[in-house]
């Protein structure tokens, strides 16, 4: 399996049991049970790149990092609760655990599939992401909101923008429950902004909480 990959972790690979074979487009890496990046591919590399990612995410440095570190503060419980399940569930199935989530542009609605696979006795996960729907947001019915010269709606009393850790909405101050798409605020978020979930993200990564 093509891509950059830290000594030890490649024997893994080589005796993968899931007869698992990509169609090449996927973004793929692989992690230890402790959620250290050991492996990435070319659909890693391009994907940060594409999106703005830091130039230590496209290089050998990012690896021997958590995994969790590029994740959102609020959405790591729930991806370490995912990556521990996979590697201690063992089932017939080529791969132990599957998600979806959205991943979108200012301009494209995007969602993936993740496939996660248990590597030989747990001893880490190669964790595929393929791109199941694209499509513009006016496509899907998504209304965007340009922000005005007055965007106080959008500022809470610290001044600062509530924007959905998950799907990029930000929060309406001043309408309960509303949560609106803000394409310029999703190409460049204002500067003092923080992160939350939305009530339907809420629901959907941590149901208990919903």
């Amino acid at each position: 399996m093509n891509g950059v990959c830290v000594p030890g972790f490649d024997r893994l690979l080589d005796f993968m049991e899931t007869g698992w074979q990509g169609n090449g487009s996927e973004i793929i890496y692989g992690v230890w049970p402790d959620f250290r990046l050991a492996y990435f591919n070319e659909g890693w590399v391009r994907f940060a790149r594409e999106n703005g990612g830091a130039p230590w995410l496209m290089s050998p440095e990012c690896l021997g990092r958590s995994v969790l570190e590029v994740t959102t503060p609020e959405l790591r419980p729930f991806y370490r609760e995912l990556f521990t399940r996979a590697i201690t569930t063992v089932t017939a199935r080529p791969y132990s655990i599957s998600h979806e989530y959205e991943c979108s542009s200012a301009e494209i609605y995007r969602k993936f599939a993740m496939l996660l696979f248990r590597l030989k006795g747990g001893q880490g996960l190669l964790i595929a992401n393929s791109l199941v729907v694209e499509m513009p947001h006016t496509v899907r019915g998504t209304v965007p909101v340009e922000p005005s010269a007055n965007s106080a709606p959008y500022h809470n009393e610290h001044e600062l923008v509530i924007q959905c850790a998950a799907c990029r909405r930000i929060r309406h101050q001043q309408l309960e429950g509303r949560w609106d798409w803000i394409p310029a605020w999703v190409s460049q978020p204002p500067e003092r902004t923080s992160h939350g979930l939305c009530d339907l993200c809420m629901s959907y990564y941590y149901p208990a909480k919903g």
